[in-house]
């Protein structure tokens, strides 16, 4: 049996990041049943299965956290897009989200609280971030931060900013603050942030412009059930997500 592993008190808050690998996701619950149209066309439009995987297993994910959050059915949320590009809720209030998947997980982050952008990477050949440094590296980064955990706080950074691409990725400075803990120097603000270690070859990495909010690592459909009870037993959330059963 997987173990669901939560920072602080084990509890998890309205503010939320979920971490869960692609294959545990698509074995419990039917894409199909959960994404919309817009979102089964955008699925079919990959051309290699994993990455079609990934998107499926994150856009599930996405609907069930937020319908347990907000108290609706699945079919029920609308979204749409800010001028950045970033995903919002339609008539979603103060409730800010953002979502990532990357190799073999998936991850999505909620906020009731304030801005906030997840990132989820796999590792790769030195060789590879040796190619890029001068693309996404700030002058003097690279020391004393590993380029994984470089690149994962400063995509979720910019996704919390909301600007996406329009801020160059070597205008976001990245300082470590603890061994799990960063700032991120954006042009116009600062943002705090987080790293996880999701397995040996995975990393997250969420920023903020309030306070940290709880990172559940999934290691199975179980454990996402769990979350989603405790999302649903909040007073912002009432209804619950009746259409989200999970398959036998």
């Amino acid at each position: 049996m997987s173990e669901l592993k939560m920072v602080d008190n084990g509890q998890v808050g309205s503010d939320v990041v979920v971490a869960i690998p692609v294959c545990e996701v698509l074995a419990a619950y039917d894409a199909t049943m959960l994404l919309n149209e817009a979102e089964q066309a955008q699925a079919e439009r990959f051309h290699k299965k994993e990455d079609s995987s990934r998107y499926q297993a994150a856009h599930v994910v996405k609907r069930l956290l937020i319908g347990a959050a907000v108290g609706k059915n699945t079919e029920d949320l609308h979204f749409s897009r800010a001028a950045g590009g970033k995903p919002v809720l339609v008539n979603g209030g103060r409730l800010d989200f953002n979502l990532s998947h990357g190799g073999d997980w998936v991850a999505v982050a909620l906020s009731w609280s304030g801005r906030i952008g997840v990132d989820v990477e796999s590792e790769r050949e030195d060789d590879f971030w040796r190619e890029i440094a001068s693309v996404f590296l700030a002058p003097g980064e690279g020391k004393n931060v590993g380029f994984l955990k470089l690149w994962t706080a400063k995509e979720a950074a910019a996704k919390a900013n909301g600007a996406g691409l329009a801020i160059p990725l070597p205008e976001i400075v990245i300082d470590m603050a603890g061994s799990q803990t960063f700032v991120a120097a954006l042009p116009a603000e600062g943002l705090s942030g987080e790293w996880r270690q999701l397995d040996a070859e995975h990393v997250l990495a969420v920023a903020t412009d309030a306070g940290i909010p709880e990172i559940c690592i999934c290691g199975s459909a179980s454990d996402l059930r769990h979350v989603l009870a405790r999302l649903q037993s909040l007073p912002s959330s009432s209804a619950g997500v009746r259409n989200g059963s999970p398959v036998d």
